[in-house]
């Protein structure tokens, strides 16, 4: 089944890909935090 190897590849590389995305979505929600905490309520 050698049709099946891509698949699996690509699977990889989008999970891969997904667990970047959410770390860095962790360090924006971080940054985001420190700016409404620093930004003067309005």
């Amino acid at each position: 089944m050698s049709v099946e190897d891509p698949s699996w590849r690509i699977r990889d590389h989008l999970r891969g890909r997904n667990q970047a995305s959410l770390s860095v979505s962790a360090m924006v929600a971080s940054l985001d935090r420190r700016l409404i905490v620093k930004a003067p309520s309005a």
